[in-house]
């Protein structure tokens, strides 16, 4: 996401995601329509913060009220999934600190510790998230996983698996028949797993009554 220089770039990205949801309630097939717009703080690059409009829609017939989260923000963490990715890398698998951290990007280290230390301590969690996931896709174990070592000087091998199986999955569910009959949950789980550790995510949230019962993001 090194290419993202403004703002504007961020909101396109969110406009791209509208596009590609369907109008149709999944829960009873019924058309939903636009309910409200929800300004969220987003922090997108190092020392940006910007409000970003989330679309917010509502079926009728279900009396659900949804917002539409992109998969690249979580609710309740204002950081977009690329900074917290790249911050992650930088400590688990390069070996930086904190303190480097906060000399070369200007993250305040206690932010770092809050929002990046705590996705870098469910890594364990989230590998075993995953591995549960292609279980219930009926996907096999994967080839590469029975030669996969982390890269030389990994700090936590966990959170290096965590992001080849991200994108083996995003990769697979492209190019697999199956992927077409995939719905959107599940495509948004295989780039950020399914069951986000609660830790992570509190049980209430902004994903709708409907899909706070399932324990998915829409």
């Amino acid at each position: 996401m090194d290419s993202i220089r403004d703002f504007a770039t961020v909101e396109q990205l969110y406009r791209t995601f509208l596009d590609t949801l369907r109008a149709l309630c999944p829960q009873c097939g019924r058309p939903r329509e636009r309910h409200s717009w929800r300004a969220r703080w987003v922090v997108w690059a190092p020392g940006c913060w910007d409000r970003l409009a989330l679309l917010r829609v509502r079926c009728r017939v279900c009396h659900t009220v949804e917002t539409c989260f992109p998969p690249w923000l979580v609710p309740y963490e204002p950081a977009a999934t690329w900074l917290l990715v790249t911050l992650g890398h930088a400590v688990a698998i390069q070996g930086q600190t904190w303190a480097q951290l906060e000399r070369e990007g200007a993250w305040p280290r206690h932010w770092l510790r809050r929002h990046v230390g705590r996705w870098l301590a469910h890594a364990a969690l989230w590998r075993t998230l995953i591995a549960q996931q292609w279980q219930r896709w009926g996907w096999p174990w994967p080839a590469w996983t029975q030669t996969w070592r982390p890269p030389v000087g990994t700090r936590l091998a966990d959170w290096a698996w965590v992001l080849v199986a991200w994108r083996w999955t995003a990769a697979a569910l492209a190019i697999s028949p199956r992927g077409a009959r995939l719905d959107l949950a599940a495509i948004w789980s295989a780039v950020a797993p399914q069951a986000w550790p609660p830790a992570l995510v509190p049980a209430v949230t902004h994903w709708g009554r409907r899909l706070r019962q399932e324990g998915r993001p829409p």
